[in-house]
């Protein structure tokens, strides 16, 4: 029998990016979300996975391995869109102070504590590539490098993908 790929999903909302990692074979083992109403959610369409629903600040790869079946297997993937709202070129305000914009740190920070996934997935709004002369990306993409991925990103449009509307989004990959 085919064991199932393994997944986590940080930033999850209401699971968009693991409908399609479970629609590929993935199965998710935790979520975390801040925001309760979208973690009941995902809990609802993925029964099996362990919620974290509080800020990534506060989640660390120990408590992962402790409160989920994960213990000491590695998941496949790690998938995550922190907040996209400070790198979205619709902002009212862009500025590389808006707190949100460092939050990807923390996805970093929790796969060098330990939950050393074969692939990373970062999902966000293309402004990311923009914001401060580009300053962001390379931070994002350097994060990546000294957690020992070799990076790459690409910006898609979700309609040619199959996806009834224009949805263009930046994706980096990690492996």
């Amino acid at each position: 029998m085919k064991q199932k790929l393994l997944c986590g999903d940080l930033f999850a909302g209401a699971g968009g990016l693991t409908v399609g990692f479970h629609s590929a074979g993935f199965e998710s083992v935790f979520f975390n979300e801040i925001d309760s109403q979208a973690a009941k959610t995902f809990q609802l369409n993925f029964p099996k996975a362990t919620p974290f629903v509080c800020p990534i600040q506060e989640l660390s790869a120990d408590r992962i391995r402790q409160e989920t079946s994960l213990g000491n297997q590695d998941i496949d993937v790690m998938v995550g869109g922190p907040p996209c709202q400070g790198f979205s070129i619709n902002a009212p305000i862009r500025t590389v102070d808006d707190p949100r914009n460092h939050l990807f740190k923390h996805y970093i920070r929790l796969v060098l504590e330990g939950i050393r996934p074969k692939f990373v997935v970062l999902e966000n709004v293309p402004g990311l590539v923009s914001l401060d002369g580009g300053t962001t990306l390379k931070n994002v993409l350097t994060a990546f490098e000294s957690a020992g991925y070799n990076v790459t990103f690409k910006i898609l449009n979700a309609a040619h993908y199959g996806a009834p509307q224009e949805r263009w989004r930046l994706f980096i990959i990690g492996t």
